[in-house]
């Protein structure tokens, strides 16, 4: 336990004491592994800094509202979620606390002279942990080897402390409540929260690599109507997410076992578990109280909660036929059509059947408020 942070040893606690044990396969396990690039370790010791200001122009409001006249938190929220809010050079992902926080608080920007020649800024409001930059860079040579490109070119990286919580605005789960992270597939990556900083940067470079699906796939529109027969969504739905959170999981799994020497195996057990916990998180804040139930509650969602929570838990459930189909697909090669039969035989599988409802019989009792308010998508992170 002491490779983790506190949050990290809070949820990993929790799930020593819950866990339900499954088969995973180590043969298959083993034919992964071997399939990606050596994780190299790097030191970077060149950077420089510059001191950023806090920017107070608007109260406790973020200077967006100023830009739309909304002086009313509620009603800035409201036009955000509805689309409405002009976001003249503001991410539309970033959700206004977030934002708000950033121009509030005093932080540093650290610019890094590395031998990539590429553009890394990270903004912390803390002393920048050493360890958890090399950590970042020994990430990003992975997963240029694992992409077969060049690295990265533009990295932005913001370490503000919010936490991904549950709770609804407007009756809908949002960018409020999940998104940490953006990318432009082969341009950049914009990251902005500190949590889950190293699992969410290795998803933003599945995307930034192409390594997972896309809506311009051949028979993506199938996906799409599975989807929708077998869910009642209120929202987009992009399940090419669920994929890339899974692949995500296991990759970031496979770099905490090399860091720690704690088996692959243990990790992505504690990764299962934790990932059907918080399936039976989004099951109960929708009024349902089983497995069955997901498949009639109405899901409304302004970000991929559906995939990022359900879709991938199915999948980690049915961890054998998915690392062999993970393990044959690094970039994604296969037809839309199989990927569907995967999904459809994740879904009813029976250990998902039995995890959710096991969890959600737990949701009945809580205790650890952090534990049952949050909603990161990952168990196991390092300590910086």
């Amino acid at each position: 336990m002491k490779h983790f942070n506190k949050y990290s040893i809070k949820c990993l606690n929790f799930i020593k004491t819950n866990k339900i044990d499954i088969y995973i396969d180590k043969n298959k396990l083993n034919e992964f592994k071997v399939k990606l690039p050596k994780f190299k370790k790097t030191n970077i010791e060149k950077i420089f800094y510059k001191k950023n200001n806090p920017i107070k122009e608007f109260g406790s409001l973020p200077t967006i509202a100023k830009k739309n006249n909304i002086d009313n938190l509620q009603d800035l929220i409201i036009a955000d979620l509805n689309g409405s809010l002009i976001r003249k050079n503001s991410n539309r992902f970033i959700a206004l606390d977030i934002i708000n926080f950033i121009e509030q608080n005093t932080s540093s920007i650290y610019k890094f002279n590395s031998p990539f020649n590429n553009n890394i800024n990270i903004t912390t409001f803390e002393t920048l942990d050493r360890d958890l930059v090399n950590q970042i860079f020994t990430i990003l040579l992975f997963m240029k080897e694992l992409g077969k490109g060049k690295i990265i070119k533009n990295l932005n990286i913001i370490l503000t402390p919010l936490k991904k919580k549950i709770y609804l605005l407007n009756g809908f789960l949002s960018q409020y409540n999940v998104n940490s992270g953006s990318c432009y597939p082969r341009h950049s990556i914009e990251i902005w929260r500190k949590e889950e900083i190293l699992k969410v940067l290795i998803h933003e470079l599945v995307h930034y690599y192409e390594l997972d699906f896309n809506p311009s796939y051949p028979n993506y529109n199938l996906l799409i109507t599975y989807l929708n027969q077998m869910f009642n969504i209120e929202g987009k739905i992009n399940p090419f997410e669920g994929y890339t959170d899974t692949l995500a999981i296991l990759l970031h799994s496979h770099f905490i076992s090399e860091i720690t020497n704690i088996s692959f195996e243990k990790i992505l057990l504690y990764e299962i578990n934790w990932s059907c916990f918080q399936c039976a998180k989004i099951i109960n804040i929708f009024k349902g109280d089983s497995y069955q139930s997901m498949f009639d509650i109405t899901i409304k969602q302004k970000s991929n909660i559906l995939s990022y929570y359900i879709l991938k838990a199915s999948l980690l459930c049915n961890i054998n036929k998915t690392i062999e189909f993970v393990s044959n697909n690094i970039p994604f090669s296969a037809n839309i059509e199989s990927f569907i039969n995967l999904l459809n035989s994740s879904l009813k599988n029976e250990t998902f059947k039995i995890m959710n409802n096991h969890y959600l019989r737990l949701l009945k009792n809580k205790n650890e408020k952090f534990i049952y308010q949050s909603l990161r998508m990952s168990c196991v992170e390092l300590k910086f």
